[in-house]
């Protein structure tokens, strides 16, 4: 059986499946093997664009797209799962942390989503400059770099923090 992965916009290469998607700024999602080059799938979505990588956890494979829509996709063959719109540009690949999938947005937010379910878990965090960065966890507590200069951190206990933290990196 072919496995495929969605691993960002160019080749890349990660430990969690075997294969990788190439287009970059394209409609669409392709999933190649890396083992014969062949394609596994192709979903094309209309009207938007992927710039960001994708993050492959548990089977399901976790995209952006510039207009704002995070997907949830089966990694064995591109079926849609769920769909989540957060009205904000996207430049950033998402995170998966316990369940939980990590979004920055252009709008400032640091949204979380259900993986199963793609239902919103909290109230999206807000800095007041574009968040274009990878959210990292580190310590069960994430950190995610805004266009701002500072890198801001919040706990993984989403429904027990009420602010983030913030230090200065400068420009």
């Amino acid at each position: 059986m072919r496995r495929p992965l969605i691993a960002g916009n160019w080749k890349m290469h990660t430990t969690q499946a075997e294969a990788v998607e190439l287009a970059r700024g394209t409609p669409k999602r392709t999933a190649v093997v890396l083992a014969d080059g062949k394609p596994a799938w192709t979903r094309k979505f209309e009207e938007t664009g992927f710039v960001a990588g994708s993050a492959v956890v548990d089977g399901r494979v976790f995209c952006v797209d510039f207009n704002g829509m995070v997907r949830c996709l089966e990694a064995g063959n591109g079926e849609p799962v769920w769909e989540f719109n957060t009205d904000t540009a996207l430049y950033a690949a998402p995170n998966v942390h316990e369940g939980i999938v990590l979004i920055a947005a252009e709008s400032g937010q640091l949204f979380g989503l259900d993986a199963a379910t793609g239902k919103q878990t909290w109230e999206p965090f807000t800095i007041d400059q574009p968040l274009r960065c990878w959210p990292t966890v580190v310590e069960d507590c994430v950190l995610v770099a805004g266009c701002d200069g500072k890198l801001h951190r919040t706990c993984f206990a989403f429904l027990l923090c009420t602010r983030m933290q913030t230090l200065e990196l400068g420009r």
